[in-house]
């Protein structure tokens, strides 16, 4: 059994109180701007998610003096959905399900059998709906990644087998192929592609992102701040954006980590990823 020292207990409790009071009294501030403006909120139509880890309180929270219900473990957010243990399966479960819909639709309204504007359609209608903020879902989980990469592995089944010139060939063409002969990369690729871009911006200061990054001077060749990764218990924190991004961001080269501008991620990133 651990015990604590006195002192610690208390600070602990008062940190916490002073947490979910802040929450609170955003919340009361939140209803009386809406009694001002005329803006009713129904409480019974909010509700709370509380995060990791195990061990939260899962703390009531008020609403006009009504307690607002804590039922759901997943909420929708600026089009992700969010669980409450950090997993981004029902996300992308449900952005694979909208995409495979998209990709039925597009086959059955366009009768065209030309494979540039089938690719051209699905890269436009489709792809777009797996890999909007892909930066936060960005997974590292196999399953995940290939359930995925099932969208586009379909669309260009499909795409091969519609074209009566590509479907004639006797040679067998996997799903890598299909990539190089449409002029696409994997979303895999396109994702990891995406979490760089936005690290190295990061990196260079030419945007300002609230996210941990750990940097440390260094006199070898290369950048003079090194990136830092730092040690992860968890497998919610591993896979998070700064410590996914920072550790794909020291396997490029170094010539690649010296360059200011992100263009030259472009030929390193497929190395990184296999189809």
């Amino acid at each position: 059994m651990l015990h604590c020292p006195a002192y610690l207990v208390n600070w602990i409790i008062n940190f916490l109180s002073h947490r979910l009071a802040q929450v609170q009294t955003f919340i009361d501030k939140l209803a009386e701007w809406s009694r001002l403006n005329e803006l009713p909120i129904a409480p019974h139509k909010c509700n709370v998610l509380h995060f990791l880890p195990a061990t939260n309180p899962s703390h009531a929270y008020t609403l006009n003096g009504i307690i607002i219900p804590d039922s759901c473990t997943s909420v929708r957010d600026l089009g992700v959905t969010m669980s409450n243990n950090m997993s981004w399966k029902p996300h992308i479960a449900n952005i694979v399900s909208k995409a495979m819909s998209a990709l039925y639709c597009l086959f059955k309204a366009v009768k065209s059998r030309n494979p540039n504007i089938l690719i051209k359609m699905y890269t436009v209608y489709v792809r777009p709906l797996v890999e909007f903020a892909s930066p936060v879902f960005n997974p590292t989980s196999k399953l995940l990644i290939k359930q995925l990469e099932s969208v586009q592995k379909r669309a260009t089944r499909r795409i091969f087998l519609r074209s009566p010139l590509l479907r004639g060939s006797t040679s067998q063409f996997s799903y890598s192929d299909r990539c190089k002969l449409f002029g696409i990369t994997s979303l895999a690729a396109r994702r990891l592609y995406f979490d760089l871009k936005l690290f190295h911006q990061k990196l260079s200061g030419d945007i300002d992102c609230n996210f941990e990054l750990l940097l440390a001077d260094s006199k070898t060749r290369g950048r003079s701040r090194k990136v830092i990764i730092p040690k992860c218990r968890r497998s919610t924190r591993r896979s998070s954006f700064a410590i996914r991004a920072s550790s794909a961001f020291t396997k490029l080269p170094r010539r690649t980590q010296a360059e200011t501008k992100h263009l030259s991620l472009i030929t390193e990133v497929p190395k990184l990823v296999s189809y």
